[in-house]
């Protein structure tokens, strides 16, 4: 009996391993199946990725050197007759010749193929670099971008980031020509250089634009130019940024170019950002640098953002000795005071007696009246520190300051807001636009001390952050001077120097710059424009009346 059981069980056992197997082997081929059709899927996703980044990347480029990163010619005729067999090379459009995309150009690039262009050195003839397929090519009218070796999924064969039903419509929307950006809708018409570009409607080819060249800033609309009311203020400042418009002769209608906003991709670590005047800036890790006309070189003023739209704008520092000196030298540590400065239209000079040691403008250190204790008492409280006297606090600010300094001299510059102070739902420093600016009224309870202490709020894994020093504030206006820019000019109505906002409108700007029993703000509040952006004008800490 007991034999007869267990060889049913052994019967019934061996039928449920037989479609066990044959379950897994179906499941298995499915699944292999499924993988490569995904692989197949990644891989082209990644391609499209690489030439969509191509094409921001070579915009920019080509809108500041007017030129596509390019000088090798592709000449491989099977390779790209392979391309146009798919329909995605237009011969409206894409009516130059190809060339080899010059990747060491483009900075701050991360592709997923284009291996191949390693292979091409100095030396490196036309004829050998047209044998490689694990590449990126352009053409040099359309500035389309091609992938040579091309993706294949389901027996479809796929060599860039759109479809033959695209051409001539997608793929042109993002172009330049001779540095002059043709707006969506439109495409290339005739032309060599700026002086005879005309372009045309994509959906009315009778309809021809020409670009007009202006030569000095305009104040008005031009007499033989029709636009709309509401767009003349843009128009203008379009005109003035751009240097000139799109114009129709026929009617007299116009076209401006919209400055648009654009960023880089996230630096991952600290690394140099090198602009088209060849002027360098350190980007820190979890920003990003402006791509955008007027805010992407030093000179202008070069814009960065984090992750949460919070700008700074940099300042360069050419040599540390011209910010701050050597105060003193204890347990091997080098101590810095700040270089100050008074200020002439066109120069500026060292300020007479100021220093540590002195009841004159110094940096840094502690106000020496502490109030009975009462102000050291706010600054623990809102910093949670358990200063036992001033004399500590003034111990971490010369750590502070010996920090900005050597910042620095390390990278020959530092940031600073591009927009007044705000304050997060969370109690932490902002600068953004259009934020409820934090001033010594806002933080009416705790004046000077609140808003220092807010100061060192903004800290993220590569930048730390600290209210402006004197001495930070006049390498500001020094480098302002440089840029002839007049620092002493009274009452000044510009809401924006070199990309910073509020200067020269708004608030007085605190720091923490001592002089005797008070602290310094500098600048021109709207309440009181007989001070220019580099007035000092001492206040007391508890003063609560538009200080920021």
């Amino acid at each position: 009996m007991m034999k007869n059981i267990m060889s049913q069980n052994k019967g019934i056992t061996m039928i449920s391993v037989t479609i066990i197997v044959i379950v897994i082997l179906i499941l298995t081929g499915v699944l292999i199946y499924d993988a490569r059709d995904s692989l197949k899927v990644t891989k082209l996703q990644s391609m499209q990725s690489d030439i969509q980044n191509l094409r921001d990347k070579i915009n920019n480029y080509y809108s500041e050197y007017g030129q596509i990163p390019a000088r090798i010619k592709y000449t491989n005729t099977d390779n790209i007759g392979k391309i146009m067999t798919t329909g995605v090379i237009s011969p409206n459009i894409d009516t130059g010749d190809f060339y080899i995309i010059e990747l060491s150009l483009l900075e701050n690039l991360t592709l997923n193929y284009g291996e191949d262009y390693k292979n091409i050195i100095s030396t490196t003839t036309e004829s050998e670099a047209s044998q490689y397929e694990d590449i990126y090519i352009i053409n040099e009218t359309s500035q389309n971008i091609f992938y040579v070796e091309g993706i294949q999924v389901d027996g479809e064969w796929f060599y860039t980031d759109y479809t033959s039903e695209d051409i001539d419509t997608v793929a042109v929307n993002l172009r330049y020509f001779d540095g002059i950006k043709i707006p969506d809708g439109y495409i290339y018409n005739s032309g060599t250089s700026k002086e005879d570009l005309t372009i045309r409607n994509t959906s009315d080819a009778t309809k021809i634009y020409n670009w007009v060249i202006t030569n000095e800033d305009i104040t008005e609309i031009p007499a033989d130019v029709q636009i709309e009311e509401t767009e003349k203020a843009n128009f203008i400042e379009s005109v003035n940024l751009f240097n000139g418009y799109y114009k129709n002769n026929t009617d007299n209608s116009v076209i401006y170019i919209v400055n648009e906003e654009k960023w880089s991709m996230t630096y991952d670590k600290n690394g140099e950002f090198k602009d088209k005047n060849g002027d360098i800036a350190t980007i820190p890790a979890g920003f990003q640098v402006s791509e955008t006309l007027g805010m992407n070189t030093i000179q202008e003023g070069l814009v960065i953002q984090d992750e949460e739209g919070n700008q700074f704008v940099w300042i360069p520092v050419d040599d540390i000795n011209d910010i701050a000196k050597e105060a003193n030298n204890e347990n091997g540590n080098i101590n810095y005071e700040g270089k100050l400065y008074d200020f002439t239209s066109t120069s500026a000079k060292e300020k007479d007696g100021y220093g540590v040691g002195t009841e004159s403008n110094r940096e840094p250190d502690i106000i020496s009246d502490d109030n009975n204790g009462d102000n050291l008492y706010i600054i623990n409280n809102l910093l949670g520190t358990t200063y036992l006297n001033s004399s500590e606090l003034k111990d971490t600010l010369q750590e502070d300051y010996n920090a900005i300094i050597n910042s620095i001299s390390t990278y020959h510059g530092f940031y600073v807001g591009r927009y007044e102070i705000s304050k997060s739902s969370n109690n932490i420093a902002q600068s953004k636009p259009d934020n409820t600016v934090l001033t010594t009224e806002t933080e009416s309870a705790n004046k000077w001390y609140g808003l220092y202490a807010y100061g060192k709020t903004y800290n993220t894994s590569s930048v730390g952050s600290s209210m402006i020093w004197g001495s930070q504030y006049d390498a500001m206006m020094r480098w302002m001077q440089k840029e002839r820019i007049d620092v002493t000019d009274i009452g000044t109505s510009n809401q924006s120097l070199k990309n910073i906002y509020n200067l020269s409108d708004g608030y007085y700007e605190l720091t923490l710059e001592a002089s005797g029993e008070n602290r310094i703000a500098r600048g021109i509040s709207n309440s009181d424009n007989n001070n220019s952006i580099s007035s000092r004008i001492d206040t007391i800490p508890e003063r609560t009346s538009g200080i920021i």
